[in-house]
């Protein structure tokens, strides 16, 4: 992910030129796990925004110092759970390679943590969405153990250490078998011919730090 700086009040700053911050040191912790090697096609990417994730891999990105702040804290918590995960991939009939990381499982339960400014009081759907993608990666991973689970959750956890645990529905296999083959061929063809995918309107774009994102050619 090329993310080269931060959006500040002032202006857009490179991480060069802020070695008299006082949060110099979390920025640069940050922007080392930004740049650690990710996944070109993953589970979390085919639910978010394709666009965006376009834009992270291809642009040079300033993300705004709130939305760094907020990466912090998720991206510690997934340290802490890194001895847990479980990494899971399937290959799609195209020959893409879709890989994932699921947070918890045994026997029982196949469990996504996720931190989060309030809790929501129910699963969202996107979350509900992501966690049945690790389901099917699961029962048909090409790297590991496969593995049927009879029971998915989401766990939130807010910045005040209060949680709330939501079971999640399996979702129907061929929706989930179509939406993995179609999203992950969308973002496959954009980044291998440099032509950004189409837009995606809708609650994602409260969330978007990429400037100008209708207009990306």
């Amino acid at each position: 992910m090329p993310i080269v700086g931060l959006e500040l009040p002032e202006g857009k700053v490179r991480f060069e030129d802020l070695k008299d911050e006082v949060l110099m040191p979390v920025y640069h912790a940050v922007q080392l796990f930004t740049q650690e090697e990710h996944h070109r096609i993953s589970v979390t990417k085919l639910v978010g925004c394709l666009r965006q994730h376009y834009a992270m891999e291809k642009l040079e990105v300033y993300v705004p110092v709130t939305n760094y702040l907020r990466l912090m804290y998720g991206s510690g918590m997934h340290r802490m759970l890194h001895t847990m995960e479980v990494p899971v991939a399937w290959e799609t009939p195209d020959g893409i390679t879709v890989n994932g990381s699921i947070d918890y499982v045994d026997e029982e339960y196949l469990i996504d943590f996720k931190t989060i400014r309030r809790l929501p009081g129910k699963t969202l759907d996107h979350h509900a969405l992501q966690v049945n993608l690790y389901h099917f990666l699961l029962r048909h991973n090409t790297i590991g153990e496969k593995r049927d689970i009879p029971h998915l959750a989401v766990v939130y956890i807010d910045f005040d250490g209060h949680y709330e645990y939501h079971r999640v529905r399996i979702k129907n296999y061929d929706y989930l078998h179509n939406f993995i083959c179609e999203r992950a061929k969308m973002l496959h063809d954009a980044l291998e011919k440099d032509i950004p995918p189409p837009m995606e309107e809708g609650w994602i774009c409260q969330y978007c730090f990429i400037p100008n994102c209708g207009q990306l050619s």
